[in-house]
């Protein structure tokens, strides 16, 4: 089956199953460059990680943007709070999380091997998908802003 571009489709889903952009609204160039928000859903004690860091690291633009958190059990919070420090210190150091602990836990996501159908599937961010990198990436995005020099926590693009 051939990868669904981001033009065809009115859902994007991430690198794994915690969380999804959604609601792309439709239109003439891209879906990506209208001025409506899209949706990450994932727990709420996840919300600073993908509203700051991962967003920042996107480039995706703030007002373009929101989060819906689905609450834990109480008995996991402390060991979640603990987890995501855990993991909020190491994409700190490394923003899309392709080498070292986050690279190994993504590769272990994906025992089969099955890459992410992205890059082929939408050329208009094919290049952002192979960025591996401390700086955040240069090259142009379809939803126009502009970032450059290291990535730090919080970007607020």
């Amino acid at each position: 089956m051939a990868p669904v571009s981001l033009s065809q489709s009115r859902t994007f889903a991430s690198f794994n199953q915690n969380f999804t952009f959604s609601s792309l609204p439709p239109s003439s160039s891209s879906p990506l460059s209208s001025a409506s928000p899209n949706q990450v859903v994932s727990y709420d004690f996840k919300k600073f990680r993908f509203s700051q860091m991962h967003r920042g690291a996107l480039r995706f633009p703030s007002h373009r943007f929101s989060f819906l958190g689905s609450p834990i059990a109480e008995a996991a919070r402390e060991s979640a709070a603990r987890g995501e420090a855990r993991t909020l210190a190491a994409f700190e150091k490394e923003p899309y999380g392709c080498g070292g602990a986050l690279g190994e836990k993504r590769r272990l996501r994906d025992p089969f091997v099955r890459v992410v159908p992205y890059p082929a599937g939408c050329g208009e961010i094919a290049a952002l998908f192979t960025t591996c990198s401390s700086q955040l990436f240069a090259g142009r995005l379809p939803w126009g802003v502009v970032g450059q020099g290291k990535y730090r926590r919080g970007f607020s693009g």
